[in-house]
């Protein structure tokens, strides 16, 4: 979602600069845009994330196979395998049946 915004802002710039006519204004534009494009991006992160998380916990709780199943690939993935995979996995899902229900980053 982030690289939407920021490419969508981005491809505004050129445009906002041919408009302004100004010869600085490719580099004003440019800076509105990605500044723009950052605030729109952690806007959208900060509302998608907590209910991400809180989804994350629900199918841990209700497709606990399923959600086990993720977690393994997720891992496997990153070059984990054998006793060092199922210890990483328990623990995240450990950790997430036990753990708060809420985001501390919000």
């Amino acid at each position: 979602m982030r690289d939407v915004i920021l490419g969508s802002s981005d491809g505004l710039t050129e445009p906002f600069a041919l408009a302004a006519g100004l010869r600085g204004a490719a580099r004003l534009a440019g800076g509105i845009a990605m500044g723009l494009g950052g605030y729109l991006s952690e806007k959208s992160h900060a509302e998608i994330y907590p209910e991400e998380l809180e989804r994350e916990h629900r199918e841990v709780d209700e497709v606990p196979d399923i959600e086990r199943h993720e977690v393994c690939d997720i891992w496997q993935a990153r070059g984990y395998n054998g006793a060092e995979l199922d210890q990483r996995v328990d623990a995240i899902i450990a950790a997430a049946t036990a753990g708060p229900r809420t985001c501390s980053c919000a």
